[in-house]
């Protein structure tokens, strides 16, 4: 699996830093014997991803120019939250370019490969069109992206 080799093996090129709990229970879900792969196999891997950027990164990007630049482009009517960053085009570039002056690329890139990979999973199970082999295909093409 693309993203597990990419991010999480401990011999990934851009190893994240998770938890053995974490990294121990994608393991399990891709090595199940019946094959399937759960759209929810990466969730605590974001989740600790997300909290890492939020309590590390975000408040320093609330001070960078590329906020700066955020806010320049879209006028907020309340507070920011890191959520609302990562789902905007305009505001994930901007924090895009923040976490890369950070060296620290990789968990913006893990966290929307993972994203995506759960909304595809979560769309074929809605559809009853979920498959072994579409889910290591869809897997193995985010990988190659």
């Amino acid at each position: 699996m693309g993203v597990y080799n990419q991010y999480i093996s401990m011999d990934a090129k851009s190893q994240l830093d998770l938890s053995k709990e974490v990294r121990h229970g994608i393991e399990q879900g891709i090595c199940r014997e019946d094959g399937f792969i759960s759209p929810e196999l990466f969730t605590n891997a974001q989740q600790s991803i997300f909290d890492v950027m939020q309590e590390k990164y975000f408040h320093s990007f609330l001070k960078s120019r590329f906020y700066c630049k955020f806010v320049i482009e879209i006028l907020t009517t309340g507070p920011v939250r890191l959520s609302d960053i990562m789902l905007g085009d305009v505001t994930s570039m901007a924090f895009t370019e923040f976490l890369e002056q950070e060296n620290r690329l990789e968990f913006f890139q893990f966290w929307t490969l993972a994203k995506s990979l759960q909304d595809d999973f979560a769309d074929q199970l809605r559809k009853n069109t979920y498959t072994q082999e579409s889910a290591v295909d869809d897997a193995m093409a985010l990988y190659d992206r």
